[in-house]
């Protein structure tokens, strides 16, 4: 019979010793070592991907410039055009009594003939004329305002009602209510009407008796042409009436009721 109690089993069969698993030492090798491959796997002149941010960010830019130039280019608006109307209309413009210089700056960019001035000698009345403004030769200050609605090539609508308004925004009124006083109005209408013949409206203002000494003389006298189809020729802002007017009845024209206003319009 066999004895087996004191046998050792062989651990060197059928298995491999590892005496460096063991060592401190050599795991530090090991670890050095992987990071070293590590760092020499990738190549140097591998080209780095570009971040999808940026790539989008130039697409869109580039998605911009062609909207852009898709785009029709749009020419720079102008101001419209002034009509003749507009013209003697202009906001702030000056007015009877109102100071010579003034009326040659205001117009200043207006083309020559159109707005024609007494104190000048080489303004003279054409077709195009729109307005004439006028003074005494001893005054400095407007005393004769003429509106040609006639000339004006965009106005084809000047009734009545719309020359009273523009005559009115002429009058200084300040100057009529302190100094003056409200003498009469009426029209004057031809007995026999022809194309050449006009109807005529006419308002008066005469200067306060008691106050002869203010720095303003004469009446202040409006008339309105109207012609035959109810359209404004013309009208004037002065000093008296043409002699025609004052001897109305020996021209051929009847007196007529037209009751208005301009400052208690």
């Amino acid at each position: 019979m066999c004895q087996t109690k004191n046998r050792k089993p062989n651990r060197s069969s059928g298995g491999v010793k590892y005496p460096l698993l063991k060592k401190w030492w050599f795991w530090v090798i090991v670890v050095v070592a992987v990071a070293a491959v590590a760092f020499t796997d990738t190549p140097e002149d591998k080209p780095e991907s570009e971040p999808v941010a940026n790539i989008a960010t130039e697409q869109s830019k580039e998605t911009k410039k062609t909207e852009e130039s898709e785009q029709p280019t749009q020419e720079p608006t102008e101001p419209p055009k002034e009509t003749d109307l507009d013209i003697i209309t202009r906001n702030g413009h000056p007015t009877y009594y109102g100071e010579m210089q003034q009326a040659h700056s205001f117009w200043k960019d207006i083309e020559k003939g159109k707005i024609i001035f007494s104190d000048n000698f080489q303004d003279e009345y054409t077709d195009d004329t729109i307005l004439s403004v006028g003074k005494n030769s001893k005054d400095s200050d407007i005393r004769n305002i003429e509106i040609y609605f006639e000339n004006m090539q965009d106005a084809t609508d000047i009734t009545l009602d719309k020359a009273v308004s523009v005559v009115g925004e002429y009058l200084p009124y300040d100057i009529l209510e302190e100094w003056y006083k409200f003498s009469k109005s009426y029209s004057l209408i031809p007995e026999k009407q022809s194309k050449k013949d006009n109807i005529y409206y006419i308002a008066s203002y005469s200067l306060e008796k008691e106050q002869h000494s203010a720095p303003y003389y004469g009446s202040v006298d409006i008339i309105i042409a109207i012609n035959e189809n109810g359209q404004a020729n013309y009208a004037t802002i002065g000093f008296g009436l043409p002699r025609s007017m004052i001897s109305a009845e020996k021209n051929g024209y009847t007196y007529a009721e037209w009751e208005h206003d301009f400052v208690k319009k």
